[in-house]
């Protein structure tokens, strides 16, 4: 089977099917980046998550350039 998919550059969403680590390996190889679902049976990387989004909470201007863009495409 071949497995290509141009996605350099691309941001790749995914459902909880795809949440495993050989498939996020092969979207950051292919030179793109992931949203992954995290949830609660990921107790270690649910709170590894929630302290990144409340530290970005506290000091939001320090992360303004990351958090002030949507674009769909």
């Amino acid at each position: 089977m071949r497995r290509a998919l141009l996605l350099k550059g691309a941001i790749v969403t995914i459902d909880a099917m795809g949440c495993q680590r050989s498939i996020a390996e092969r979207i950051v190889t292919a030179g793109a980046d992931y949203v992954l679902a995290c949830k609660g049976n990921q107790g270690t990387m649910l709170g590894r998550v929630q302290t990144a989004f409340d530290a970005m909470e506290r000091v939001p201007l320090a992360y303004a350039d990351y958090t002030s863009e949507h674009r769909e495409v």
